[in-house]
């Protein structure tokens, strides 16, 4: 029952350090999307030249109707079709600038797993060096077409707040309203970059947990205490370490996964038959 109860502290106190490194991540993310940001947020700045002559040109009189709405996405569909594929450049960029920020938070689980849970056969490892053996760009969040729906989902609040200003103030208020710098693609970019340094972070974390296969059993999918967390079909669920089922499961996630131990018999089993 003692060896019971530490294993279950054990797994809380890993747990809890998971989430600790989730939430550093999360942070540091914004200053790598910040660095990767300039080249999309310039070509967000030609969005508004773009909508303005669809207004005085008359192919768009107002954006509260669909076929016009869909006009202005037509005319905006060159600079789309750059950002998106910007976007898909950066893929190896992202990765690589990524792995050095998870690599440090990886080494500190490896030395708490290695003080919690000894391995039965000490291996050395470093967090720079783990290999992932999971692609994180295999996360359909994460492809061309996630970025865009995130784009669009921003150019339509654009198109709901400029359609307040014709109605109200006219379509000269629209100009000097939105003046400021436009950024759909580069707020999105952000986001999609938390939510890729998050992919990173768990596939290194599983990675590191098959390594310490003798001593762990599987993980749980764990994750903050934000509410909007707590939800789908994945939290709090337990996988096996063959499984390939990680986080994030959406934009933005704070879903992290902790390991769970074989109990203490098992792992004196299989130090004995080692020895």
């Amino acid at each position: 029952m003692i060896a019971a109860l530490e294993q279950k502290r054990a797994e809380e106190r890993v747990a809890v350090a998971a989430l600790a490194t989730e939430k550093v991540l999360h942070l540091s993310s914004a200053e790598l999307a910040a660095r990767l940001a300039g080249e999309i947020a310039a070509i967000d700045a030609e969005v508004p030249q773009v909508v303005f002559k669809a207004i005085e040109s008359g192919l768009a009189r107002s954006f509260n109707k669909p076929a016009q709405v869909a006009a202005v996405y037509r005319a905006l569909l060159p600079i789309r079709q750059r950002q998106s594929q910007r976007y898909f450049d950066m893929g190896p960029e992202i990765t690589e600038i990524a792995r050095h920020f998870v690599a440090p938070q990886i080494d500190r689980m490896i030395d708490l797993l290695n003080a919690e849970v000894p391995r039965v056969a000490q291996r050395p490892m470093s967090g720079g060096l783990v290999v992932l053996e999971i692609d994180p760009w295999s996360n359909p969040l994460l492809d061309s077409q996630g970025f865009e729906a995130l784009v669009d989902s921003k150019f339509k609040r654009f198109l709901a707040a400029a359609q307040i200003f014709i109605d109200t103030q006219g379509k000269e208020a629209l100009g000097a309203s939105l003046a400021g710098p436009i950024r759909f693609a580069a707020a999105a970019l952000q986001a999609v970059v938390r939510t890729a340094v998050s992919a990173i972070h768990n596939a290194a974390l599983l990675a590191v947990y098959r390594r310490f296969g003798d001593v762990v059993s599987g993980y749980r999918w764990i994750t903050t205490t934000r509410p909007e967390e707590r939800i789908g079909n994945h939290y709090n669920v337990v996988y096996q370490l063959t499984a390939n089922v990680l986080p994030p499961a959406h934009i933005g996630s704070r879903s992290v996964i902790a390991p769970l131990f074989y109990p203490e018999a098992r792992v004196s089993e299989r130090k004995a038959e080692v020895a």
